[in-house]
């Protein structure tokens, strides 16, 4: 799902959002058996997110606080498109 936001150019808050409405269509649940929330998808998400900025498919963050939310760039579309087969 996050592959998907970012080949639709979408920004940090919007990808959260879909990861977040993806898993609750989905039927995931959080520890507390309740609808997943941003915060439960940003820490699911991390591990993928370290891989894409890695990549420098996602801009590299280094600890700093994350940048106001931007479109993904051209050729993070670009990657995620191919990476999903697109």
């Amino acid at each position: 799902m996050i592959l998907l936001g970012i080949a639709a150019g979408v920004g940090k808050d919007g990808r959260e959002q879909l990861v977040v409405n993806g898993l609750n269509a989905f039927g995931w649940r959080n520890g507390d058996r309740e609808e997943m929330t941003t915060r439960d998808a940003h820490y699911l998400m991390m591990p993928t997110l370290h891989v894409l900025e890695y990549l420098q498919v996602l801009p590299l963050r280094d600890g700093r606080p994350p940048a106001p939310d931007q479109p993904t760039t051209p050729v993070a579309r670009a990657f995620a498109r191919a990476a999903l087969g697109l």
